[in-house]
């Protein structure tokens, strides 16, 4: 019998495989080739084509871990556990003591935390009341903390204490707001607090109590009950700032049905993953790939969630070390400070986790040095904070493609349009590439002209990313549509470019934008991070280009920097370079 389906299956994939061929040579034909979802082959048997309809909340995901695993530790923070039913004891806590201060249905409420136990406490405790989460950057400035008030427009604020003076600005502009105040050691373990009390001098900022208004964490932990909200599977649950496809910052509305599909979509992706597995929580889980890659993934496993603050490579091999079975979703610049460390120590580490690497292209050696030196499996995946965010990935044990994004996650529906007629493309052919699926947020909270360029009236979400799709049904990303370099009215792909400077053995890391030239209208511009303790000429590097690239998309000028401008999730800042360019001129 598995011979025979083997055979069926191989036959099945070449008749697919020619009937895209067909398509593809006839581009003039309008056919909709991403309707075959040729993808669906390549998945691992037990993954579903389909996830049911959703029409259960986060609330009703989290209050099932509770019911099924009452004493399974949910939560680790520098040692020190917390089991389902403690958290929702703190949660039910907490939640009493914010309806006290009247928090109600549908109110904002703002997290600006890094990975603590306060911010899983605070975050079901918003969901328990029907409210909604705003989670925020804790290193965002005054400025941008101003902006995210002034559209959120929460009932309350959850902050750390060393924060409120960079803040206090911001908060007198919103005299209504509750200010929370709490402290990055307060639920360590007593050795754990005072190692960071020695390492901070010994200073902590007291409790900033100007006002009613700025109070305590612990002042949240109530015992009296307040009556339970209505929650449904369609209201908002989230809201997520992001300068998303159109380079506004702006709030991502999220549903509980969407955000409860991805966390499934991601649990079954992931195949045979338990409540014995071990969601390592380095990712900031005020980000949304944190977001439901550990912090929901997490509570839908029924599973434990290791809390790091801040990411450092010793913690993460120790945590690879002492728990058997993890998941570690990451980022490149993540895996390359693991495999360094390791390399330096000159020790493999043997574990079984799950690595899915995403915000940044993931490069192919370091898949292949990583996968040699932990025995850990590494996948890439896609998405955006716009799709709640994951809608790609490429399959655990099936076919996995060299610097692929992967295919379609189940009930995800993808394709590629040109960017001018906004025709369907064939395949190989580079178009901006489209989402549909449960995850797609329902919009952006109250700027329906900036929603309506980026979601169609059938529910199809404009990435502004450039990509193709192969034969396979298999995507990869080309670059965002707003890096396009037009030289002389030919496109060059930043990411193209920026692949053969990172070939040269000499180059740690580049990255390459278009800078405004009166005769070809752009011209190609590298900043190029050299490998410590080397050095080449701009000029030798641009005939390594010259080598391997058509002329027209080599570099034109090189300028080599000490470190390139990241986000907090290593993504490199193209506009950031602009911005200093034009400083510099």
């Amino acid at each position: 019998m598995k011979i025979f389906d083997s055979i069926t299956k191989n036959a099945l994939v070449d008749f697919m495989r020619r009937k895209i061929r067909r398509f593809g040579k006839s581009a003039q034909q309008n056919v909709d080739i991403f309707a075959q979802k040729i993808w669906l082959i390549h998945y691992d048997p037990e993954v579903p084509h389909e996830i049911p309809e959703i029409n259960q909340t986060l609330i009703d995901i989290f209050n099932r871990s509770v019911i099924h695993n009452p004493e399974k530790t949910a939560i680790v923070y520098f040692g020190r556990k917390f089991s389902y039913h403690q958290l929702k004891d703190l949660v039910q806590q907490v939640a009493a003591g914010m309806h006290s201060r009247g928090v109600r249905k549908n109110d904002r409420i703002a997290l600006l935390l890094p990975n603590l136990p306060q911010f899983v406490i605070a975050y079901w405790a918003v969901l328990s009341l029907g409210a909604v989460v705003v989670p925020l950057n804790p290193l965002s400035s005054c400025r941008e903390v101003d902006t995210f008030l002034a559209v959120s427009r929460p009932r309350m604020m959850l902050t750390l204490d060393i924060f409120y003076d960079r803040l206090e600005p911001a908060f007198r502009k919103y005299p209504d707001i509750f200010v929370v105040l709490t402290s990055i050691d307060s639920y360590m373990p007593k050795m754990a607090r005072f190692i960071y009390l020695i390492k901070s001098g010994f200073t902590k900022q007291g409790l900033q109590a100007n006002n009613e208004k700025v109070i305590s964490f612990d002042s949240l932990f109530q015992r009296s009950s307040y009556p339970s909200a209505k929650i449904f599977y369609d209201d908002t649950a989230v809201l997520l700032f992001t300068g998303g496809v159109t380079g506004v910052p702006k709030a991502v509305q999220l549903k509980h049905k969407g955000l409860v599909a991805n966390t499934l979509q991601t649990f079954l992706w992931l195949g045979k993953t338990d409540a014995d597995t071990v969601v390592l929580g380095f990712l900031p889980l005020f980000h949304s790939y944190g977001m439901t890659a550990c912090h929901h993934l997490s509570i839908q496993m029924g599973s434990t969630l290791i809390l790091e603050p801040r990411f450092k490579a010793a913690r993460a091999i120790d945590c690879l070390k002492k728990y058997p079975r993890t998941v570690f979703p990451g980022v490149p610049t993540m895996y390359r400070a693991v495999l360094n460390l390791l390399q330096k120590r000159k020790r493999r580490l043997n574990c079984f986790s799950i690595c899915v690497s995403g915000g940044a292209p993931l490069p192919d050696d370091l898949k292949m040095d990583f996968e040699k030196w932990t025995t850990a499996l590494m996948i890439e995946g896609y998405g955006l904070t716009e799709a709640s965010p994951i809608t790609h990935c490429n399959p655990l044990h099936k076919t996995d493609k060299r610097a692929s994004i992967g295919i379609p996650l189940p009930g995800t529906e993808a394709r590629i349009i040109d960017l001018e007629s906004k025709k369907l493309q064939s395949v190989d052919q580079i178009g901006e590439l489209q989402i549909r699926g449960p995850q797609v947020m329902a919009g952006y909270w109250g700027n329906q002209v900036e929603s309506k360029m980026v979601l169609s009236e059938d529910g199809w979400l404009s990435t502004g990313d450039l990509a193709k799709m192969d034969q396979d049904g298999f995507f990869y990303i080309v670059d965002r549509k707003k890096d396009l370099i037009l030289y002389g009215g030919l496109n060059v792909y930043p990411s193209e470019v920026e692949q053969v400077l990172n070939e040269h053995p000499l180059v740690d890391e580049s990255a390459v934008v278009g800078l405004p030239n009166e005769y070809y209208g752009e011209i190609v511009k590298a900043f190029v991070k050299l490998k410590k303790r080397e050095s080449i000429t701009a000029e030798l590097l641009i005939d390594f280009c010259q080598e391997r690239l058509s002329g027209y998309k080599c570099p034109k000028q090189i300028e080599f920097v000490e470190h390139l401008p990241k986000s907090f999730i290593g993504k490199i800042l193209r506009r950031n370079l602009i911005q200093l360019n034009k400083l510099a001129v």
